[in-house]
């Protein structure tokens, strides 16, 4: 019996084409995604062997393997979002993404400093996700692998703040490595997270009036700056 299917381990050509991030701790992120990969097929076995012995879900060997599994399979998928949203080069935001960014933050600017700030305030993971509650976008923290902080909510932007992700290149200096990652973002692909949570949320027969809140994608877009720097006080308390 087997706990989940778990895909093989993904190619992210896009990853040669990142800017600002050498290549050495690129390579050593995604090895460390091979792994976790390699680690959840270990442990989905090790699952269907334990759930076979018909012991107490209560017991400890079974725990420890669901909170393992837990633990690394979120690894797996936050990894593979972070990485399919770098390298490609779009600076320009679809209509539909730019226009819900105004709508729930009031401008871009002000959804980049929000972002910014609360990736700053973690050293785990940070997500622009949209809440099927409220249909807005909002960002929000996890501290780990494993505990994505809320449920109903589609992440369409994935950071990693980690030390793994950025010391190597920038040591301390995690102000530096956000003004690298937010250039590098493919806003079409965020746009298409975005579209297929809102197309997400018809399917689950949410009302229509929930989901018009955010405009249907349009061919028009707006360009994003590519000179964005981050202010160094937002580095304050880091």
């Amino acid at each position: 019996m087997s706990c989940v299917k778990v895909p093989a381990i993904r190619r992210f050509e896009n990853l040669a084409h990142v800017n600002g991030l050498s290549p050495v701790l690129v390579q050593d992120h995604y090895t460390l995604y091979q792994g976790y990969v390699q680690k959840a097929h270990e442990l989905c076995q090790l699952h269907g062997q334990a759930v076979r012995q018909k012991r107490s879900a209560t017991e400890t060997d079974l725990r420890n393997l669901k909170r393992d599994l837990t633990f690394t399979l979120a690894a797996v998928r936050n990894h593979e979002l972070y990485f399919s949203l770098l390298g490609i080069h779009e600076l320009d935001c679809p209509q539909m993404l730019s226009e819900s960014i105004k709508t729930d933050f009031g401008s871009f600017d002000n959804f980049i400093s929000d972002l910014t700030r609360t990736a700053l305030s973690t050293h785990g993971w940070v997500f622009t996700v949209l809440d099927h509650h409220s249909n807005h976008l909002i960002n929000i923290t996890s501290a780990q692998n494993g505990q994505f902080p809320m449920w109903n909510a589609t992440p369409i932007i994935v950071i990693d703040m980690a030390d793994h992700a950025y010391y190597y290149d920038y040591g301390s200096h995690r102000a530096e490595y956000l003004n690298v990652l937010i250039k590098n973002l493919n806003w079409q692909n965020v746009a298409a997270n975005l579209q297929s949570a809102m197309d997400a949320m018809k399917a689950a027969g949410l009302p229509s009036a929930s989901v018009e809140n955010h405009t249907a994608a349009e061919p028009h877009s707006t360009a994003v700056s590519p000179t964005l720097e981050l202010d160094s006080s937002l580095a304050v308390g880091v």
